[in-house]
């Protein structure tokens, strides 16, 4: 045995618990860092001497020879995390939606006030002002000009409404180009950070700050799409708690279809999303690298090309209200006559190829009032065909169609935002739990502090009390009668 044999014992509990508590101290610094896992030093002791085989002195039982530092080893729940991205892309489809159908009700705006009244300047309002203004004509009083001024307001209304909805269409366009933008450089960044862990890893290193930074950037492509992800280490070097590159996969609805791979766990160049636009149907869809359009599942990027479906059915709908009523209208009014006993003809005229943008009163009656269809013959004072005009309100096709759309919508978002509450509470639970398991807790680090700060003292202490005993050996010893 090693006269030194004491003093290198206590020099690896100094190394050691000095590795410790830069650890805890690494811990207490990143508290309030997000996506930062705490760490923890797996200590084991070192072989026991003498070691099996050599050829020394046998003497009763072994020694030990003091600690090592195994690995400094972050703190982390695979499953919690597989948890969150499940539900993440769930909470990323809803959330988009929800915005979008609720900008679509504040389009409309026909939502009652707070105080229960309903709100004016909607169409809903503008059409009931036009009914009631032929109602008036029909009761005898001469309001024609009112009723044309009325007739206009409904023509804006619709045309407002399809401008609105298709700005806030061409809005989404723009978010998607713009979420493209963001899924590529994500995917970019998870190729690089794979290519440092793997030398990290390939040289029997931990890289637990690139683990945390990667885990960051994969939540927030799980947001986006519905990938899978699994880890895989490449090289032979690397510690058995090594956890290996990403490589990061677009599940496929199709259980029979592979998964599309889209950063490569061999450190090949990662996929490319792209964005194209279908003019034939006003949508847009997902592709990678110019292929085949895939169906991201869910996620925010899905939930963009639902809204934007919801935003072109809008329109549609809007334009077949606004071309019904413009019909309807018209059928009355060629059945009554003008003031001057002839027979009217149309009220509106639709001046474009969409309805909605393009209705306007009649150039007759805009020159010449007398032009209304209000009577049903040549009678004096005859003002039947107004009255019956009046009684669309409750049989026109437009008025139904109309209700039942805007019922259709709240019933739309009610469930949409339910959903996005549902799915909102479960990411906060998912994350509750995986904070519990890897954030940093300073009560816990500050008892930690005090142990590793009491074992590196102690092992000082020992350390010097060894060298005492050395100096004494070497210095001390032999010096009697001199």
């Amino acid at each position: 045995m090693s006269t030194f044999f004491g003093l290198e014992t206590m020099r690896r509990a100094v190394g050691t618990n000095r590795a410790a508590l830069q650890t805890v101290g690494h811990n207490i610094a990143n508290a309030g860092t997000p996506g930062y896992s705490r760490q923890r030093v797996n200590l084991q002791a070192t072989g026991g001497f003498p070691s099996a085989g050599t050829q020394q002195t046998t003497i009763n039982g072994r020694l030990g020879t003091g600690v090592e530092l195994g690995s400094v080893q972050r703190v982390r729940d695979q499953f919690l995390d597989k948890q969150f991205r499940t539900e993440s892309k769930n909470e990323g489809f809803y959330y988009m939606q929800t915005q979008a159908l609720e900008r679509l009700e504040d389009i409309f705006n026909e939502a009652p006030s707070n105080d229960g009244g309903m709100p004016t300047g909607t169409l809903s309002s503008q059409l009931s002002a036009f009914w009631n203004s032929w109602a008036e004509l029909g009761a005898g009083q001469e309001n024609r000009a009112v009723l044309r001024e009325q007739a206009k307001s409904v023509s804006d209304t619709f045309a407002h409404l399809h401008t609105s909805i298709t700005e806030e269409k061409e809005g989404l366009e723009r978010e998607a180009a713009t979420q493209m933008k963001q899924v590529n450089t994500l995917l970019e960044q998870i190729a690089q950070n794979n290519q440092r862990i793997a030398q990290a890893e390939a040289s029997g290193h931990l890289p637990n700050d690139l683990y945390d930074a990667q885990d960051q950037l994969v939540d927030q492509l799980s947001g986006m799409m519905d990938i899978t992800v699994e880890r895989q280490t490449l090289s032979g070097q690397a510690k058995g708690n090594a956890e290996g590159v990403y490589e990061i996969a677009l599940k496929q609805s199709n259980q029979s279809e592979q998964d599309l791979t889209l950063v490569y766990a061999s450190g090949e160049e990662p996929r490319q999303l792209s964005l194209s636009k279908d003019d034939a149907n006003g949508g847009f869809s997902w592709s990678f690298e110019g292929g085949e359009p895939v169906d991201l599942g869910r996620g925010e990027l899905a939930g963009l090309a639902e809204s934007h479906k919801v935003f072109e059915e809008a329109l549609q709908k809007v334009d077949e209200i606004a071309g019904a009523f413009v019909q309807e209208v018209n059928e009355i009014h060629r059945l009554g006559f003008t003031k001057d006993g002839v027979q009217a003809g149309d009220f509106f005229v639709i001046d474009g190829d969409v309805a909605a943008t393009s209705i306007n009163v009649h150039e007759r009656i805009e020159s010449d009032l007398a032009q209304i269809g209000a009577s049903s013959g040549e009678i004096a004072g005859d003002v039947t065909n107004a009255q019956r005009m009046a009684e669309l309100r409750d049989h026109a096709t437009i008025g139904g169609a109309y209700r039942d759309y805007m019922e259709e919508l709240g019933v739309r978002t009610a469930s949409s935002r339910q959903n996005l509450e549902a799915s909102t509470m479960r990411i906060a639970n998912i994350e509750t739990n995986r904070m519990s398991v890897s954030s940093v807790s300073l009560d816990e680090e500050l008892t930690m502090l005090v142990q590793y700060q009491h074992s590196y003292n102690a092992a000082a202490r020992a350390l010097t009390a060894m060298d005492e005993m050395l100096d004494r050996i070497i210095n001390g010893m032999g010096v009697v009668g001199r």
